[in-house]
């Protein structure tokens, strides 16, 4: 998986614009988030897809985002070596903190 990093001109249509460069490519979005830009008038999305970003499809979708975007980029990954994903893993930690 990989996160596409963008900002455009925030206009109605836009990310419908964004969404078909995506479809036209094959890539399936599985998480999309939003927020507004420095300027007033931009927006920055941050899209999670199904595809490994060595993958050429991901290199097609940037190269034609950046024709329609003021910028597109993916997001390095981050190795976290161990995340608590259960219950009791989150006990575990939460009383680690509070006994200090």
């Amino acid at each position: 998986r990989a996160t596409i990093s963008l900002t455009c001109k925030d206009y109605p249509g836009a990310l419908a614009n964004v969404l078909s460069i995506l479809s036209d490519n094959d890539v399936n979005m599985t998480r999309i988030e939003s927020r507004y830009g420095q300027k007033a008038t931009q927006v920055n999305f941050f899209i999670d897809v199904d595809v490994p970003a060595n993958h050429r499809r991901v290199s097609q979708v940037l190269q034609e985002l950046r024709k329609y975007t003021c910028h597109a980029a993916l997001v390095p990954a981050i190795k976290v070596p161990w995340f608590p994903i259960t219950a009791a893993e989150v006990d575990s930690v939460a009383l680690l903190v509070l006994e200090g």
